[in-house]
């Protein structure tokens, strides 16, 4: 895949910007399309590669810590039971974690969040969430 064609090479620029979260030092973290677990993230490396280990030991590093941020933020606001935390690249080849919260209320407890029926938020509605969470998180547009 060419970096033209990388829906999250540039994101600011490619993705929704109601759903636009705003930068972190090694990422940049959008709210999810997807909105089944209220709070559900997504951390970008701001490198374009597919794995993990293309990363050097201070890239991972960075890119963990914005993790880590995202998720404390997400608990803070929403205090969701737990946390799962995924990274898979076959949808998109750009290094990614998407930070689920979940809910023991949210219909999948003690299942994987997938299969589930895809929750849309307005404009206004993810717009709103993405000011929250750029606010806990203290990412900047």
């Amino acid at each position: 895949m060419d970096n033209n064609e990388c829906q999250f090479c540039d994101p600011i620029n490619r993705w929704p910007k109601s759903h636009i979260v705003g930068s972190l030092s090694s990422s940049v973290v959008l709210l999810s399309l997807d909105q089944y677990f209220h709070g559900w993230c997504l951390v970008v490396s701001k490198t374009h590669i597919v794995d993990l280990f293309d990363l050097s030991i201070v890239e991972r590093a960075a890119l963990e810590a914005d993790t880590c941020i995202v998720s404390k933020g997400i608990q803070e606001l929403f205090s969701p039971d737990i946390m799962n935390y995924a990274a898979f690249g076959n949808v998109i080849p750009h290094l990614h974690w998407n930070v689920m919260p979940r809910y023991k209320n949210d219909g999948l407890w003690g299942a994987p969040p997938w299969p589930h029926e895809p929750k849309r938020l307005t404009e206004i509605e993810a717009g709103d969430l993405a000011t929250l969470i750029r606010e806990a998180t203290g990412a900047r547009l």
